[in-house]
């Protein structure tokens, strides 16, 4: 009996695993016939475990009703924003809105009626992150004094890498959350299927969406003519993930002195984290 193998070789969690398939055949010498069986081991692609994925991206938003005091006050929270955020820079302003980035992470966008504090790099110390998520609110909320919040929301996008699109796809799948259609609809083979899970629960004062799929992000580089000897453009700059992706947010109004972002952030946070894992091990 032989061994033939395809693929690598098992690891734990989202690696591929080995899987034998037993097949047989008939070789014919001269005089004699030998029946002799192996096995095909093959690769199957498997979603991967929460732990492997990585925090890509937290972004914090409050909504309120329309403050036109932003007209007058843009000023002072640009100043209070470059005192209290490293390396601020100016990337917009208009007489709604206005938007920093800062520290080469974060993005700090202040309109008429919502507010949001972006990381790009929310992988270091949970504490500090929120210590500046609510830096920003309260420069924003002291500025604008509106009296009360019609949204809170807090969304965390875990990231897993992959090699291809096909591969994000393929561990889409092995979640088995949508029912892939295998007949032709709408005229269409289904020779390319990309799967996008997504549920939204609430229970009347807040809620959640939770959304599984397959992504491709390209970096587009639009250079000045001046600067294109010194970059080479026609290079492709793509990542391929698995995203797990998580928005909480409340349902209704509630006044800004009863909101505590330190408190509640950090409530959300450790939920998000505990049940993302619970579902994407489908502990439902």
């Amino acid at each position: 009996m032989g061994v033939r193998g395809e693929g690598g070789g098992s690891q734990a969690g989202g690696a591929s695993v080995w899987r034998l398939v037993a097949h047989s055949a008939v070789e014919i010498w001269p005089s004699v016939v030998h029946k002799r069986t192996w096995f095909i081991v093959s690769s199957v692609v498997q979603k991967p475990a929460f732990s492997q994925f990585k925090r890509r991206q937290l972004i914090f938003e409050v909504r309120y009703d329309p403050c036109y005091t932003i007209w007058d006050r843009a000023g002072a929270i640009s100043v209070e924003l470059d005192r209290n955020f490293v390396d601020l820079k100016n990337q917009n302003a208009s007489p709604n809105a206005i938007s920093f980035s800062a520290e080469n992470r974060y993005i700090l966008n202040v309109l008429l009626d919502r507010a949001s504090f972006t990381d790009h790099m929310p992988l270091g110390n949970q504490k500090d992150l929120l210590s500046q998520v609510e830096k920003f609110y309260n420069i924003v909320s002291s500025n604008l004094r509106f009296g009360k919040l019609n949204r809170v929301g807090l969304r965390i996008v875990f990231t897993f890498e992959c090699k291809t699109i096909v591969e994000a796809t393929a561990r889409c799948r092995d979640y088995n959350l949508v029912k892939i259609p295998e007949s032709t609809f709408f005229g269409i083979n289904p020779v390319n299927v990309s799967p996008h899970y997504r549920v939204e629960v609430d229970n009347g004062d807040i809620g959640y969406t939770y959304q599984v799929y397959a992504q491709t992000r390209t970096l587009n580089i639009d250079l000045a003519p001046d600067a294109l000897p010194f970059v080479d453009v026609s290079e492709k700059h793509e990542r391929h993930d698995l995203n797990i992706d998580v928005d909480m947010f409340t349902k209704k109004p509630l006044l800004k002195d009863s909101f505590s972002p330190s408190s509640v952030l950090s409530t959300w946070v450790k939920s998000i984290h505990s049940d993302s894992e619970r579902l994407s091990e489908g502990r439902f």
